[in-house]
């Protein structure tokens, strides 16, 4: 009997470890798939119109119409200004300053007397040279009348007429040191640094004060070798200064005709007027040149320019039917400056470029802007 029972339960674990027949298999995942579409069909039912299919959803974004408008390219370099008005006071001799007769800040005229020094020693050497010269101009005319008289004799009238003339010369001499003394602005401005003061010893060539006239002022800079032949006299420019904020429109008025070596640049000068005379001696300014001008050109932010391996390209917003679809468009720069890029190829005026949003477009999105 226990042998009857053993069998049986071996018999039943080969039957469960055979495999199943394939077709019986098939038929039995047919059952399942039908069973689970109906199950789907009967939920459809129930849930009625609850159930709406999800539509694509529009991309917020900002775009701008294209047209033409100006384009222009600038090269960029940094120029000084100065002034050939910018003077600085020396006595041409020396002795001690006795008087300074103008403060800073106080107007002065071409030859005004703004330093004296002094002269005292020289005025009276001038007075004793005058005395002896008038003696001496009074025998030279009585000499002279005697001799056309053809009294006396001709060294006595030379030698009285040679004492007039030294003399004469002497006070000459005396009277343009006696102007050595006294220091006078060289040109029409404002003293803008007195740096003399009274009982000091000064020296021939030593730094006194210093005058200014900002009514005009010129700009130097230097620019690379290679735009030689495209920056010359009456090229237009603008100058911008970052400390005032401003710009001005000039044009070069001279340009050098040799080339450093050292550093392969060669100089430029643009003069100009000063008008409130904001604009000082030393300050920075950028001076723009420009080498490249078109009135006519398709222009865009250089921050909607996309780049991969195969080229540069942008979104645009096409009309498609009721909305506008995000399209992306190859393009060609060709010039870029301040942030923009004049585009050679690729847009059209009239495309919209969308500006913001097109980081995460791909071809054929709907947006709305």
């Amino acid at each position: 009997m226990k042998k009857i029972y053993l069998f049986t339960i071996l018999s039943i674990i080969a039957l469960s470890c055979t495999p199943p027949d394939p077709a019986t298999q098939l038929e039995s995942l047919k059952a399942e798939k039908a069973a689970i579409e109906d199950k789907i069909v009967e939920l459809e039912a129930s849930m009625g119109d609850s159930l709406v299919a999800t539509a694509p959803r529009a991309k917020y974004v900002r775009a701008q119409e294209l047209t033409l408008k100006p384009f222009n390219h600038f090269i960029e370099v940094q120029g000084t200004v100065d002034t050939d008005q910018n003077v600085i006071l020396t006595a041409q001799s020396g002795g001690t300053i006795e008087t300074i007769h103008v403060n800073e800040g106080d107007e002065v005229k071409k030859g005004q007397v703004l330093i004296s020094l002094d002269a005292k020693v020289l005025l009276n050497s001038i007075g004793e040279v005058k005395t002896q010269l008038t003696f001496a101009r009074d025998i030279y005319e009585k000499q002279k009348a005697l001799w056309e008289q053809k009294i006396g004799s001709e060294v006595q009238y030379l030698t009285a007429k040679n004492n007039k003339e030294s003399l004469e010369a002497r006070l000459a001499t005396l009277r343009e040191q006696l102007s050595m003394m006294r220091v006078t602005s060289p040109i029409d401005g404002v003293v803008d640094n007195m740096m003399a003061k009274a009982g000091e010893l000064t020296s021939p060539g030593m730094p006194l004060g210093r005058v200014v006239n900002l009514s005009g002022f010129e700009i130097k800079a230097e620019v690379a070798e290679n735009y030689s032949s495209r920056v010359m006299a009456g090229t237009k420019v603008k100058l911008w200064f970052p400390d005032l904020r401003e710009e001005l429109d000039a044009e070069v008025a001279y340009t050098g005709r040799v080339i450093d070596p050292v550093n392969r640049t060669f100089s430029i000068v643009i003069r100009m007027e000063n008008p409130g005379t904001q604009i000082k001696p030393n300050m920075v300014c950028v001076v723009k040149i420009i080498d490249f001008a078109t009135d006519e050109a398709i222009v865009i932010p250089v921050s909607t320019i996309l780049r991969t391996d195969l080229g540069q390209y942008v979104f645009t917003a096409e009309k498609n039917g009721e909305n506008y679809i995000a399209r992306r468009k190859k393009i060609t720069p060709r010039m870029e400056y301040n942030g923009n890029v004049m585009v050679a190829e690729g847009l059209k005026p009239s495309d919209w470029l969308v500006t913001f949003g097109y980081q995460d477009l791909t071809d054929g999105d709907i947006v709305k802007f």
